[in-house]
């Protein structure tokens, strides 16, 4: 009876050592980024002929670069957009919501997303986030134009890294240029970034004149998951103290010395 119970200690901790060893443990990594981007008509004025906004022409749409998307699962894409069109008042605004995120625990994942096509490139200024044009043929207009943005990256795991990024750019208003980033890499501290502006533009238009402005977000992610992570050094340590204890020695021994006598 005290060989059978021995023996079922030392098969009770084999089985449970070998849960381990078959069932490992694996990392996992994940990314969030995000980014809000609106423009807002603060000031609209008729220099010619005062509160007549007949002839000024607005137009206001993000759109989503469908051919530039390159993703894999399981990233998970946000993305709302918002118009503007004529007429329009002082305080109008639209705006853009834009996300991606992702986590794998046993595999790796890779993301490329840009929120606006570049229209400006492509010959049609019409196409811009935000079109305006004075129809008049004696008016002008002036106006301001505020760009908002916030933009907002986090990392974490084993092999995480993300960044969101933003660039602006008008057709006839060179003081309306610029570029922000934020960036996260799990293996950097704080694990995380945000950043947020506001660009202020005012424009006039005379009699045929027009203006585009863009503003094009991009955003990348890559996540892949650490290899099975080894069991704690104080797993073996227990388990290796397990086999020193007198019932588990005395079992080892019984257990040698009986294939020896066959």
């Amino acid at each position: 009876m005290k060989l059978f119970t021995q023996f079922c200690g030392l098969f009770s901790t084999a089985i449970f050592a070998l849960f381990f060893l078959m069932h490992p443990v694996y990392a996992a990594s994940s990314f969030n980024t995000n980014s809000l981007v609106s423009f807002t008509l603060t000031g609209i004025t008729n220099l010619t002929t005062p509160g007549d906004l007949t002839d000024l022409e607005v137009a206001g749409s993000f759109a989503l670069d469908n051919g530039s998307i390159v993703t894999s699962s399981p990233i998970l894409l946000d993305y709302i957009p918002g118009s503007l069109s004529s007429p329009v008042n002082p305080g109008n605004t639209f705006s853009q919501t834009f996300g991606a995120s992702g986590s794998v625990s046993n595999d790796n994942a890779t993301a490329y997303f840009l929120a606006t096509r570049d229209p400006l490139l492509s010959g049609d200024p019409s196409l811009a986030n935000l079109f305006l044009r004075n129809n008049s043929l004696t008016d002008s207009y002036q106006l301001g134009i505020t760009l908002d943005y916030t933009l907002s990256a986090s990392a974490s795991g084993d092999v995480a890294n993300t960044d969101v990024s933003l660039d602006y750019y008008s057709l006839n208003s060179p003081s309306f240029e610029g570029f922000a980033l934020a960036a996260a890499s799990a293996f950097i501290a704080p694990f995380g970034e945000t950043t947020s502006n506001s660009v202020f533009l005012s424009l006039t238009l005379n009699p045929g004149d027009f203006e585009a402005l863009s503003a094009d977000v991009t955003i990348n992610g890559y996540i892949q998951a650490a290899s099975p992570v080894p069991l704690p050094a104080a797993f073996w340590l227990f388990f290796s103290a397990l086999l020193t204890m007198p019932v588990f020695r005395k079992s080892t021994r019984l257990n040698l010395s009986t294939i020896k006598a066959h």
